[in-house]
């Protein structure tokens, strides 16, 4: 469990680096606050649709660790982290489904009905719906009932 002091640096960090990675046409996927004895790790995963370049990921490391040397929020030194969340990566929260409209997942779902799989391409995605295009037709699920979907290659 995190303590307050953890919660509200994670926090101070997420209002420097989330306009950065906006402003390269990112989207903060997680910051992840990493407390070693040496040094902090400040891992950043960022996404967009379409993907993440190796010059993506450099461009805001460059501009958030500029930041981060002229802010001072961390005591002492720290590394610094960022990449995408990786291909393989679990979809859970409604961004992760609205980045990869148009991708073919298949869906973990349990309900009252109990567990069940889907397999088809993510049309659209609100606040409370995702809709899915199987073989036969389109599909709404609650979002509330997925429990992850994972991008088919």
């Amino acid at each position: 469990m995190k303590s307050a002091y953890q919660k509200s640096l994670e926090e101070r960090l997420t209002a420097i680096i989330d306009p950065v990675v906006t402003e390269y046409g990112c989207e903060l996927v997680e910051l992840q606050l990493v407390q070693r004895k040496a040094n902090a790790l400040v891992r950043v995963l960022v996404d967009k649709r379409g993907g993440v370049t190796i010059d993506d990921c450099a461009a805001v490391s460059h501009q958030v660790s500029f930041l981060l040397d002229t802010s001072d929020p961390l005591e002492g030194r720290y590394t610094l982290e960022v990449s995408s969340p990786g291909l393989d990566r679990p979809l859970v929260t409604p961004a992760d489904f609205r980045r990869k409209i148009g991708e073919t997942v298949r869906l973990f779902i349990q309900n009252s009905q109990g567990n069940s799989e889907r397999l088809g391409e993510i049309v659209q995605v609100d606040d409370r719906t995702l809709t899915l295009r199987t073989g036969d037709g389109e599909e709404r699920c609650p979002l509330g009932d997925i429990v992850k979907g994972k991008i088919i290659f």
